[in-house]
């Protein structure tokens, strides 16, 4: 067998190894994406209770109201935005705001998601994350494979040339 034969076996093993490790090392972020959720009716479904900025909060926290994180995933990033918020249930929340009695609570959904800058629908990459483990798992090999494939193609014509210079009188 021939040893470009060999370096081809030997870049086909190390390409599969590569791409078994980052597969084990990124499988938990790869089923984290949304695209990927098993219930993808999340954003569909309306919650029945309204989240507030938790300094604007008013009433008793465990009788009125709870502190949770944001029920859908995309707004739970405390970098940018809250990732929690006071939660009231409808009733309570009209008793202690007044001035909302009578506002739809769809509206009041969306008034109260745009006080605290969140989405009520998801506006990211659905796969992200299997995207990056895709070109982490790839690019590496192919470029190991091309730089392979360039020092055998090196390795031939300088041979070629060294032949050559022998023949010159």
């Amino acid at each position: 067998m021939s040893a470009r034969r060999w370096f081809f076996y030997l870049w086909l093993l190390i390409a599969l190894v590569w791409v078994a490790i980052i597969g084990v090392i990124g499988w938990p972020a790869i089923v984290e994406d949304y695209g990927w959720a098993e219930n993808k009716q999340l954003e569909h479904d309306r919650p029945t209770e309204l989240p507030v900025r938790c300094e604007q909060a008013r009433g008793v926290i465990h009788f009125n109201y709870e502190i949770r994180e944001a029920a859908e995933p995309w707004n739970r990033d405390e970098y940018e935005t809250p990732s929690q918020a006071c939660w009231y249930d409808e009733r309570h929340f009209r008793i202690l705001w007044p001035e909302y009695k009578d506002m739809p609570l769809a509206d009041l959904l969306t008034q109260q998601y745009q006080s605290l800058e969140w989405s009520q629908q998801f506006h990211g990459d659905p796969y992200f994350f299997t995207k990056l483990a895709v070109v982490v798992a790839v690019i590496p090999p192919l470029a190991l494979f091309a730089v392979g494939r360039l020092f055998a193609w090196m390795f031939v014509h300088a041979r070629r040339l060294v032949r050559l210079s022998r023949n010159l009188p």
